[in-house]
C-alpha cells in the first residue's frame, strides 16, 4: 500500500550514482547489502549499473576502495615514524657529542676524571647516549624500509600481472 500524501522522488548527482555502483561492483558484496546501506532500492542501482555497463554513468575516475585508503594512512604513519625516529637520532647524537666530547680529553686511562674545583671524580659513560641514538636509528631505517616495500608492492599491484 503506498503512503498518502504526496510522492517524493530524490534526485541523485552523477557522483553519488558512480560510487553506488563501483561499491556494487567490489568483490563479495551484493546489491542488495549496497542499496540497504544507501537507502535506495535495489532496483534503482541495478538499473545504474546497466546505464554504467552502457556508459551513460561513468564509473573510471571513482575511488571506492577502503584497503586503499588504509594503504595511503598507513604510509603517512611509517613516513612520520621514520622521520621522528630519524629526529631523535639527530637529536640524541648531538645531546652525546654536546656532553662526552667537550670533557673527552680530560678522562684519565681508567675513565676518571677528578674536579679539583668541585672536589668530584667524574666517571667516563661514553656508551650512555650511543645506546639510544642507534636504537633510533635503526628504528629510522626499519621505518623506511617497510614504506619502500610497501610501496614497490603497491606499485607492483597496481601494474598487474
Amino acid at each position: 500500500m503506498p503512503k498518502p500524501g504526496p510522492r517524493t522522488t530524490y534526485r541523485y548527482s552523477p557522483d553519488f550514482k558512480a560510487t553506488a555502483v563501483r561499491l556494487s561492483q567490489l568483490p563479495g558484496v551484493s546489491v542488495s547489502d549496497v542499496a540497504r546501506s544507501l537507502y535506495i532500492h535495489p532496483f534503482m542501482l541495478s538499473r545504474w549499473r546497466r546505464l554504467a555497463r552502457e556508459g551513460l554513468i561513468v564509473t573510471k575516475g571513482v575511488d571506492v576502495d577502503p584497503a586503499s585508503k588504509l594503504f595511503r594512512l598507513t604510509q603517512l604513519i611509517l613516513l612520520l615514524a621514520a622521520f621522528l625516529s630519524g629526529a631523535a637520532t639527530i637529536f640524541l647524537g648531538f645531546f652525546y657529542f654536546l656532553l662526552y666530547c667537550r670533557y673527552r680529553d680530560l678522562f684519565n686511562e681508567e675513565g676518571r676524571y677528578f674536579d679539583q674545583q668541585n672536589v668530584v671524580v667524574y666517571h667516563e659513560q661514553n656508551g650512555l647516549l650511543i645506546v639510544p641514538t642507534l636504537a633510533f636509528l635503526l628504528l629510522s631505517l626499519l621505518f623506511c624500509i617497510a614504506f619502500l616495500v610497501r610501496r614497490r608492492a603497491a606499485s607492483g599491484a597496481a601494474s598487474g600481472p
